[in-house]
Parts: C-alpha cells; structure tokens; sequence
C-alpha cells in the first residue's frame, strides 16, 4: 500500500471505531438488562451497567479524536497517543478491580466485555500506527 492509503485509513479508523464502540454495549453486544438487589433492599444496575455507560462515553471521546484527525495540515503526533489511552481505557473499564462485568459466566456482558477487549486493542494498534507514522514521516 502507498503511504498516503495507510496514512489516510490511519486517520478514518479511529472514528469508525469510536462508532463501533459507542454502539457494541446497548446493540452489537449488549450488557445484562437485570436489576441486582442492594443490601437496603433496594434494586440497583449491575456493574456492567456501568462499564456500558463508561465505554459510551470513551466511544464518543474516540469518534471525537477521529473526526478531529480528519482535519488536515493538523499536528497528529498526540493525537494518536490520545487514541492509544483511550484504547487501553476501553480494555481497563470491564477489569474487575476497575469498574467490572457480572461475576457469573453466562451473562451477557461477559460477550460485551470480549468485544471490548478486541476493540481496545485495535483502538490501541491503530493509535500506536498515528503515532509512529508521524514520528517516521513528520506531522502533516
């Protein structure tokens, strides 16, 4: 592929996965729809819900990045490590010690949180491929 193929689908994938991203929680995986019982009684979201709402707001902070790097003649040295945080965030958010999925296997977030995996890591390897194509050939 030529240089300016890569640099272009470099610049377009970031935005494409934060669309992906901010649809995979609520319609491509969804997370579990119970309520658990709280200590006082009362019904309360699970933490999965959570993490869903999380991964939204880090999929909106992707497609924002991504447009953003559609803007040409912009510096996009930082921008890609901008979008390698988020990456590391969107696999980070499901961990239990983070915000967390359900415990139990067969719940539905546990098919959200793969999804997640594989999302962040390719957020991570196209933010990486930002960054290293601008450190190599220069800010354009």
């Amino acid at each position: 592929m030529k240089t300016k193929t890569i640099n272009k689908l470099l610049n377009i994938l970031p935005a494409l996965l934060g669309l992906t991203l901010l649809l995979t929680p609520y319609l491509l995986a969804p997370v579990c729809k119970s309520l658990v019982e709280l200590k006082s009684g009362k019904m309360g979201f699970m933490a999965c819900h959570f993490t869903a709402q999380t991964e939204l707001v880090l999929g909106a902070l992707l497609l924002g990045v991504g447009i953003i790097l559609l803007i040409p003649k912009i510096e996009k040295r930082w921008l890609g490590a901008v979008v390698t945080i988020i990456g590391l965030a969107v696999i980070l958010i499901p961990q239990d010690w983070a915000i967390g999925i359900c415990a139990k296997d067969m719940m539905a977030c546990h098919t959200t949180a793969r999804w997640l995996y594989a999302e962040g890591v390719l957020t991570m390897v196209v933010g990486i491929g930002i960054w290293s194509k601008v450190i190599k050939e220069g800010a354009e």
